[in-house]
Formats: C-alpha cells, structure tokens, sequence
C-alpha cells in the first residue's frame, strides 16, 4: 500500500488527501502507523518472497 509514501510526505500534503487519492482510509493509515505491519502481513510476504526465489531460481518468476 502506499502508507509509507504518506508518511513520508505529511509534510507537503495532508493525511487525508493523499489517503483519497490512494484509495485508503485514514484510519488505516493511522493504525499502521501506530502498529506497523501485522504478523499475518509479514507472514504472508515471506511466503511470496519464497515462492518468488523459488520460481527465479528455476529461470522464470511467475508461470503461467
């Protein structure tokens, strides 16, 4: 998602705008923000990272 993208620019645009045109809630920027990533979240990147080296490793990414 693009929350890192809003906070890294609060100081040129409001919360709220930037949440609108990237399709979040502000609340959810916010309880990212106050909780960071969740385990399930981290879970399941490390899984689709696996899969990713797994299948580069064979010469293709995602067959299909």
């Amino acid at each position: 998602m693009g929350y890192r993208f809003i906070q890294e620019n609060q100081d040129r645009f409001t919360v709220r705008e930037m949440a609108a045109l990237l399709g979040v809630s502000c609340s959810a920027y916010y309880t990212w923000a106050k909780y960071g990533v969740s385990e399930r979240r981290r879970e399941a990147d490390a899984c689709l990272f696996a899969e990713y080296k797994r299948n580069t490793t064979i010469g293709t990414a995602f067959p299909g």
